[in-house]
């Protein structure tokens, strides 16, 4: 390989290698880049000697050239050789190199021994695909054969073959470029134009500066160097790292629409190296800006006979914007009525359009709004008040189409009323028309309304007649005129009826209203004959006590509850209720409402037994339904209507004993075979509620005591439907002692029968009986000795009373209608069938 060197740069050293010996060129060829010398596919003679005459050229205009003579030996390859070359290097050997380094620079001696003495023979046989480094094949010495530049690589891994001719050993040697700060950082324009609008807000990186160097180490520094203008040094940063310029204050169009700032990036690396470059940011305009009128208020006035077409007058604003966001647009945004006035929208001027009557529409307001073409667009907006005039020869013209006053019906005679007024160029005359007589006078030259008589509300609540306004020159106008007449709070309210009632579950919940016995609410109703809030009513319960469960709603007069109510503890709640209406004094009523509210009672009370227990004794033998014992309840819930049931719950063994569900009656169901002591849990129910009681029914033989009837059984007969009160039958006692007091009483009772407690006679009670539906009975007849209470002394006796009947029945037909066969030729007197 030649190197050749050329201190021009570009064009000018770009070495361009050839041939120049003719006679070796059909055996030798060159790389015209590297310069690298080639055998072409001959072969060579040995021990022969090649002269090349090589040149190298530049590409500069005009072209340089240099040549050298380069001398090749061929030599033989030896026939033997029993040992290989020795490289004395390590495997791998690192070396150093600047990228300022110049073609020829000596960068390493690779040194090698052959133990036979053989010649050797250096090559570069890899990582030199580029041709940057050559190697001396005699002496082994690595030199630069090109220029470096660690940019576009710094580091090559160069492969050293050295070959006796018969073996053939390597070894890498690494070169590391070591890069030189020799190129200039450099902006991507020299110029920059940037457009940011005016409403940016501050801290928004609107572009982004980019500078490249070739060098490797690209440390690269941004900064703002200088502005056109001082200001623009305050409204613009630049990050030194990344190049972003960034916005520091708001800008205004309106003051400094450009700004040119000069920039600069350098590296970090000596010497240090630098580049600037321009930045011009143009601030483009942002609608920030509403027109603005010229004045606050526009005021015009327009004769009433102008035409239409008359210009009235021309409101004007300005924009401080530029372009489309600068430009006005006029309209009118409300007042324009009938569209009375046109605006143009360019010029502002407002004219007439329809024709003005000033008796229909005195003046005019206009909103006039300006509006920009920005985007989005602004507006602000002025008030125009037009004035119309009136004609001279015009009538007078009342101020208003007509006229209410209000005036209170106490007021005195001379009081005033109002006034009335007109336009005109002229004096005029008023003057009231009315077919009757009015309470009201006016002045002829002021039209100033007054009382003239005594006014009523309750007889006249309002005036209503016409007022004449006539000029000099007997011009005339009209008018109507209304008077209220204002209610004065002249009537005291009074109640409807004196006494009201109601009534309520004591289960309301709190806010539920009292209601009337046909389920409507109870409301005390009171009347007022004045009007307004003089006869707005308000209703008040004076009971103190009261109000703990009931309260009236002051402006209906409905009652409801604010509390619980206990029927069983208050059934019947009475108060008086006041009423005053609101006017101004207020006023109440001289007599009192009088409320009765009685309070219903719900089941909420259970029924209650009036012993704890009971003790009775049944003596046997006994006979079915003989009363054993006889329970009473009771029930603070009961209205002469509520039902108790009686129920025996638990202790009646082989069901001996039952009870009468509505009286609470024990008597024996099965009088064979008592004995010991019945415990019965006796019940009793209000359909809700349920109490019990112990029943404890001893069974005892009768005694021998003594004491025994007349008859072992008594037989009596009485006839059935008889309502007289009749004796049975009467019982005789024997074995008493002297003054002994003896009480008879029937065991089993029935409605039917009675006895004398002392007599031991038995009666009926006057109920009438039928033999049809009980034909006898069968009575237990007790009786017992009072003279020792410490001994029992009592017996029993059966008497078994039948019904006689009585013909108060009439004969039945039965199994009709009847149906009977005959023949024809049947005899007088023969059967036909039996009924």
């Amino acid at each position: 390989q030649v190197v050749a060197v050329d201190e021009d740069a570009e064009d000018n050293g770009d070495i361009t290698y050839s041939l120049k010996s003719n006679e070796w060129l059909d055996l030798f060829s060159i790389n015209p880049k590297t310069g690298v010398i080639y055998t072409k596919p001959q072969d060579l003679d040995p021990e022969e000697d090649y002269d090349l005459m090589v040149e190298a050229s530049d590409a500069g205009q005009p072209q340089k050239s240099s040549s050298c003579l380069v001398a090749i030996n061929v030599v033989s390859v030896p026939l033997s050789s029993p040992n290989a070359p020795i490289i004395l290097e390590s495997p791998s050997s690192t070396i150093t190199v600047v990228e300022t380094d110049p073609v020829g620079h000596h960068v390493k001696l690779v040194n090698a021994e052959d133990k036979d003495g053989d010649r050797l023979w250096f090559d570069l046989t890899g990582g030199n695909s580029d041709y940057m480094f050559t190697i001396s094949r005699d002496s082994g010495s690595i030199m630069l054969a090109g220029h470096l530049d660690a940019e576009t690589k710094d580091l090559y891994n160069l492969t050293v073959s050295v070959t006796d001719g018969v073996h053939l050993v390597s070894c890498q040697i690494i070169i590391r470029v070591l890069d030189v700060n020799d190129n200039r950082p450099s902006f991507s324009l020299p110029l920059y134009e940037v457009e940011i609008t005016e409403n940016t807000s501050p801290g928004t990186t609107f572009f982004t500066l980019t500078a490249t160097d070739p060098d490797i180490d690209q440390h690269l520094t941004y900064t703002l160097l200088n502005t056109a203008h001082i200001s623009s040094l305050e409204k613009f940063s630049v990050n030194p790292t990344t190049g972003d310029i960034v916005l520091q204050q708001y800008l205004d169009r309106e003051v400094g629409g450009e700004h040119t700032l000069t920039v600069m990036v350098k590296d970090r690396i000596t010497p240090i190296k630098k580049d600037y470059a321009r930045v011009i940011i143009s601030v483009l305009d942002y609608n920030d800006h509403a027109p603005e009128f010229l004045v606050e208020q526009y005021k015009g006035t327009v004769m009433e006979t102008a035409v239409s077409g008359t210009r009235v007058m021309q409101v004007l604003a300005v924009d401080h914007d530029k372009g489309a966001n600068g430009h006005i647009t006029y309209s009118i945004v409300s007042g324009n009525i009938d569209g009375v006035f046109s605006l143009d929208a360019s010029t502002g001027v407002i004219s007439l359009t329809n024709h003005v009557d000033r008796q229909e529409m005195p003046e005019y307001w206009l909103a006039v709004r300006a509006t920009d073409n920005g985007a989005p667009p602004k507006h602000s907006h002025v008030n125009v008040n037009i004035i119309v005039k009136m004609a001279e020869e015009a009538p007078p013209r009342f101020k208003n189409s007509d006229a209410v006053f209000e005036v209170r019906e106490n007021a005195r005679v001379g009081d005033y009323v109002g006034v009335l007024e007109v336009e005109s160029h002229l004096g005029v005359v008023f003057t009231i028309l009315s077919l009757g007589h009015l309470p009201f006078s006016i002045n002829p030259a002021t039209g100033i309304l007054a009382i003239d008589a005594p006014l009523d509300y309750e007889i006249m609540q309002s005036y209503n007649f016409t007022v004449t306004a006539v000029s000099m020159n007997k011009r005339e106008s009209s008018m109507s005129v209304c008077v209220n007449i204002v209610d004065q709070n002249d009537n005291i309210p009074y109640f409807s009826k004196k006494v009201f009632t109601g009534h309520i579950s004591e289960a309301a919940l709190i806010n539920s209203v009292v209601l009337e016995d046909d389920n409507t609410p109870l409301v005390i109703k009171a009347r007022d004959h004045d009007s307004g809030m003089n006869a707005k009513l308000i209703y008040s319960i004076l009971d103190d006590d009261v109000k703990n469960n009931f309260t009236i709603d002051s402006s209906t007069g409905s009652i409801r509850t604010v509390g619980p109510l206990n029927h069983e503890d208050v059934s019947v709640v009475k108060f008086s209720v006041s009423v005053q209406d609101s006017g101004s004094p207020s006023l109440t009523a001289s007599t009192t409402a009088h409320v009765t509210i009685t309070i219903t009672d719900i089941n909420d009370v259970p029924p209650n037994f009036l012993k704890e227990y009971y003790n009775t004794t049944v003596f046997t033998p006994t006979f079915k339904d003989v009363s054993v014992v006889h329970l009473n309840a009771t029930d603070l819930d009961f209205d002469g209507t509520s039902i108790l049931e009686y129920g025996i719950a638990d202790g009646n063994k082989d069901k001996k004993f039952e009870i009468h569900g509505g009286t609470g009656l024990i008597t024996v169901r099965d009088p064979e075979e008592l004995s010991g002591v019945y415990h019965l849990k006796a019940t009793v129910s209000d359909g809700e509620f349920e109490s019990s009681t112990s029943v404890n029914i001893h069974i005892e033989s009768l005694p021998s005591n003594g004491l025994r009837f007349s008859q072992d059984k008594y037989f009596a007969a009485i006839e059935e439907n008889s309502t007289a009160v009749a004796r049975v039958t009467m019982v005789q006692v024997l074995g008493t002692a002297l003054n002994e007091h003896l009480k008879f009483s029937i065991l089993n009772p029935s409605a039917i029968f009675m006895i004398g407690e002392t007599s031991g006679v038995i009666h009926t009670t006057g109920k009438p009986l039928d033999r049809e539906q009980t034909d006898n009975y069968l009575l237990i007849i007790e009786v017992e000795s009072l003279f020792q209470k410490s001994v029992t002394r009592v017996a029993h006796v059966q008497v078994h009373v039948v019904i006689l009947d009585k013909n108060d029945n009439n004969p039945i037909f039965v199994n009709t209608p009847y149906y009977g066969v005959v023949s024809v030729d049947a005899k007088k007197g023969q059967q036909v069938f039996r009924v």
